[in-house]
């Protein structure tokens, strides 16, 4: 390397600065920039700030709403997934989820033969695909339309790329460049419209992490805008107490997922039953026409080799989950334990930083539940002698 330098050093004339290598210009987004500041002819307008300046394109607020065209948005399947939008259905594990997004992606993919579904299955292998949509008593597989492409990784080559599974980072990057490949191999004239990602907790394994899940909604919410494509994603949820109703919050991962989401569809088992039901709680593409309490209650059922969900109804969440009164008083019993705990801890001389550590509590938890303990059962009649009575609390039994 030091040879190189010296060569060059001697080749090039005394004075003369190496030239400083520049950052090659995309051609495409170049073309782009010169066509779309070329119609415009500059600044345009009253204001003279309208026109197209780069990739942005400024106009009058009021000439934008006069001109752009109020029309509804296409459902594509009952109000949980709309044409042009990313749509975010998530639930705890073996709820069913895979279920309910295949059975909308086959009633999408019907609908509209001469666009391209592509469906995106991270987690299941074939085998397991075959057997869930296999009758074994009429030894036939369930009917799909030919734009239903079925898309998942090659694990198996995939192993033998050292360390390709631990890579988390540019795993993520690896799968988005390769599902932006088969979405631009277009070889019939059929253009890919829509995509169903199964799941995204799995294709996200860091789905905290802003700087994995920033890109991969930004490239979502790009072939949304750019190319007018239909996202519908499946995720996970962390445990929800059964007597707690569903919440956007309730989401895995990053807010930044939920915010970029134009749609937000949780799915929970219904109390005591084998049923599910469905919860919109995010929609920018139509008006609630539910109340907040409003819920549509599923069932699962096999006709003949397809498995998919029957609707029973519109229920009331509430309905859907254990009773009020119930939950109340056992969580007026758990407190009443952990207090005991943290009583006795606090008799046996452990600092409240142990007994947080120990019970899974936060620091001002213990606190307060100090002061609330001392205060009910160790305060004296002599309120002088209080603070003695207090700090005496505190310490170790003899």
């Amino acid at each position: 390397m030091n040879k190189e330098k010296e060569k060059a050093a001697v080749e090039r004339p005394a004075g003369d600065v190496p030239a400083v290598k520049k950052i090659p210009r995309i051609p495409v987004l170049g073309r782009v920039i010169e066509r779309l500041e070329g119609c415009a002819g500059g600044g345009r307008g009253d204001s003279g700030h309208e026109g197209y300046f780069g990739l942005l394109h400024a106009q009058n607020m009021q000439e934008m709403l006069g001109e752009t065209a109020m029309e509804p948005s296409e459902d594509l399947y009952r109000g949980l997934w709309y044409r042009g939008t990313v749509s975010i259905l998530f639930g705890d594990n073996g709820i069913g989820k895979s279920v309910l997004a295949m059975q909308m992606a086959l009633h999408v993919a019907k609908a509209h033969p001469g666009e391209v579904l592509l469906y995106l299955d991270m987690e299941m292998t074939r085998k397991q695909m075959k057997r869930r949509y296999h009758d074994a008593l009429e030894n036939r597989d369930a009917e799909f339309p030919p734009n239903f492409i079925y898309v998942g990784p090659q694990w198996d080559e995939l192993d033998t790329l050292q360390g390709a599974r631990s890579a988390s980072k540019n795993m993520e990057g690896l799968f988005r460049m390769s599902l932006q490949k088969v979405i631009d191999s277009d070889s019939r004239g059929q253009d890919v419209s829509f995509v169903v990602i199964d799941n995204l907790t799995s294709l996200l394994p860091d789905g905290e992490k802003g700087e994995v899940v920033t890109p991969f909604m930004l490239w979502l919410n790009q072939m949304k805008q750019a190319r007018g494509m239909s996202f519908l994603m499946l995720a996970h949820t962390p445990k929800v107490l059964d007597c707690e109703p569903l919440h956007k919050n309730h989401l895995s991962g990053s807010k930044r997922i939920s915010n970029a989401a134009d749609l937000l569809v949780g799915m929970k088992r219904v109390w005591k039953s084998k049923d599910v039901y469905v919860k919109m709680l995010k929609n920018r593409e139509a008006a609630v026409e539910r109340d907040d309490d409003e819920v549509v209650r599923l069932r699962m059922a096999r006709h003949g080799a397809l498995l998919e969900f029957e609707e029973v109804g519109v229920v009331k969440e509430s309905d859907c989950l254990p009773e009020l009164v119930v939950t109340e008083a056992r969580r007026a019993q758990d407190t009443s334990d952990r207090d005991r705990q943290v009583a006795e801890m606090l008799r046996q001389g452990m600092s409240e930083r142990k007994i947080s550590q120990a019970l899974h509590i936060s620091h001002s938890t213990v606190n307060a539940i100090k002061r609330r303990v001392v205060g009910r059962s160790d305060r004296p009649h002599d309120e002088k002698n209080a603070p003695a009575a207090a700090a005496a609390a505190t310490q170790p039994a003899p």
